[in-house]
């Protein structure tokens, strides 16, 4: 699972920020992260994969800026997949329902 206690120690560290403001960045980031795996959830069962594309790189570029690497690399690899094209594989459609599955269990963790 994701320790966000580590998360936000590093933060804190890296960036010199007082520790209530690191809390609060990170608890921000969490809050919209789940908001934002639903949102990936309908988009994807609605088979709108350029919505599911805009939603995976908004939230690679988040995670990545605090170093949250496990979903960093989800969403990367999820922006990757599903790049602006015309039409996509099935492997690639089915390798995106994994993805998503993935993030859905780190938003139902009981960590974060």
């Amino acid at each position: 699972g994701i320790d966000i206690n580590k998360i936000i120690d590093r933060i804190q560290i890296e960036w010199g920020f007082e520790r209530a403001d690191v809390e609060d960045l990170v608890n921000s980031f969490f809050d919209d992260f789940r908001s934002k795996v639903d949102e990936l959830k309908l988009a994807y069962d609605s088979q709108n994969y350029a919505q599911v594309n805009e939603i995976a790189h908004y939230l690679a570029g988040a995670s990545g800026n605090l170093k949250i690497d496990e979903i960093y690399k989800l969403t990367k690899e999820l922006n990757v997949l599903l790049k602006n094209k015309e039409t996509y594989t099935e492997e690639e459609i089915s390798n995106a329902k994994e993805l998503i599955e993935s993030l859905i269990e780190i938003k139902n963790s009981r960590n974060i």
